[in-house]
């Protein structure tokens, strides 16, 4: 599926796990400044409407950041740099969408993969593809 604005299209596409991933390619002549070729941010549900509502305010986020980056790069820069300073201050990212408790999601997992998914975001254990370099 994909969700159009006036320059960008945005595609949401399924993961394996079932949940919504939106996702916007960074046009190649602004992939140095922004420093990635594409944006993706999961949209935590399973629901296709609901991840097109979360993702509508996302496209136009990334649409505002994609033209800051294309008129003024240095604006871009300094913008990213004080983020990721706010976000190491506050130990979270900042306008992410994100509730306090990110892990709410564990909830509808049964209580042994809620406690296998739970020990490898804190470090208590090691995912499986770490085993395979």
């Amino acid at each position: 599926m994909c969700l159009q604005s006036e320059f960008y299209t945005m595609n949401l596409t399924c993961l394996k796990s079932g949940i919504w991933q939106a996702e916007l390619r960074v046009p190649t002549d602004l992939r140095l400044v922004i420093g990635r070729t594409r944006l993706a941010k999961s949209m935590g549900t399973r629901d296709k409407r609901e991840a097109v509502v979360k993702a509508a305010p996302l496209l136009e986020q990334w649409q505002s950041e994609i033209n800051l980056a294309k008129s003024d790069p240095q604006a871009f820069m300094a913008n990213q740099i004080l983020r990721k300073a706010r976000q190491e201050f506050h130990g979270k990212p900042l306008d992410s969408g994100r509730s306090d408790d990110h892990l709410a999601w564990l909830h509808n997992l049964p209580p042994s993969k809620a406690l296998l998914y739970k020990a490898i975001e804190w470090g208590s254990d090691t995912p499986l593809p770490a085993y395979m370099d």
